[in-house]
């Protein structure tokens, strides 16, 4: 324990649970699947408006997720 509190939680226990390498690679893939659509829609000379309207998803959510900032829950 670090004595480091952040919202609540030991800033040390929240590490080793980031770090499980469970969840390390749950994140690089996320990271490769972000870069293959950034890649793509570029490849292609979509805006994120058009890569919006092809897909059904509004342009701000296609910008969250090209920026990673976009959390997924389970249903």
């Amino acid at each position: 324990m670090t004595g480091i509190n952040v919202m609540g939680y030991d800033l040390e226990d929240v590490r080793k649970e980031i770090n499980t390498p469970k969840k390390s690679s749950s994140y690089e893939l996320c990271e490769e699947i972000i870069k293959e659509i950034v890649h793509m829609r570029q490849h292609n000379n979509l805006s994120q408006k058009e890569l919006a309207d092809m897909s059904g998803v509004r342009q701000p959510m296609i910008a969250r997720i090209e920026h990673g900032n976009v959390t997924v829950k389970n249903r």
